[in-house]
């Protein structure tokens, strides 16, 4: 995704770094560094009724979240703990997290949609959903936003806009727990949000 994320800001999109899902035409983008658990939390997510969006890169332009492929990055382990189908499978050579890419079986997808809520899963102790001040959103899709030059004014910006109109959440889970429950509890706030 780097090249491609980079290759679209220099297009004028907003690239962040996330999965983004959809329910009720309210969109989700699950944003964190990698091994954040957000490709897993956005499969599971897809098994509850949600619609795909978009994988590894939230790609944002006039305000809209494009789709650019329906292809998840994610390890065999996932997709079979979440007995997800698949149609075929990718293999991503000299990957660290020995993941592949799939085609999911029946997927329900759209082509572009708003963003509404960004979630940062952190890792804690409990489970809790906390909304996030206006600072700590600007300093979280900072640095997951793909910038060509740190000091652009224009990036900066851009996510300056992002932080003050879209709702912003630490998702705060315990990676022992397992995926399920996490996701459940993901979803139940998204539900209550999307309502």
């Amino acid at each position: 995704g780097l090249p491609i994320g980079y290759a679209l800001t220099i297009s004028g999109f907003s690239v962040i770094h996330g999965s983004a899902v959809s329910l009720n035409n309210i969109t989700a983008c699950i944003i964190g560094f990698s091994g954040t658990g957000k490709s897993t939390l956005a499969l599971s997510l897809l098994r509850k009724g949600c619609n795909f969006i978009s994988e590894d890169l939230c790609i944002i332009k006039d305000k809209k979240i494009y789709n650019l492929n329906t292809w998840i990055k994610t390890s065999k382990d996932a997709v079979s703990s979440l007995k997800i189908k698949t149609e075929s499978e990718l293999k991503l050579e000299n990957d660290l997290r020995n993941r592949s890419f799939y085609k999911i079986s029946g997927i329900k997808s759209s082509d572009k949609s708003i963003p509404n809520i960004f979630y940062f899963p952190v890792n804690d102790n409990k489970r809790s959903i906390e909304k996030m001040k206006k600072n700590e959103a600007f300093k979280f899709i900072f640095s997951n936003f793909y910038r060509n030059e740190n000091n652009n004014a224009l990036d900066l910006n851009k996510i300056s806009e992002l932080s003050n109109n879209i709702d912003c959440y630490f998702f705060k889970r315990n990676i022992e727990d397992p995926i399920e429950e996490n996701s459940h509890y993901l979803y139940k706030h998204f539900v209550s949000l999307a309502a």
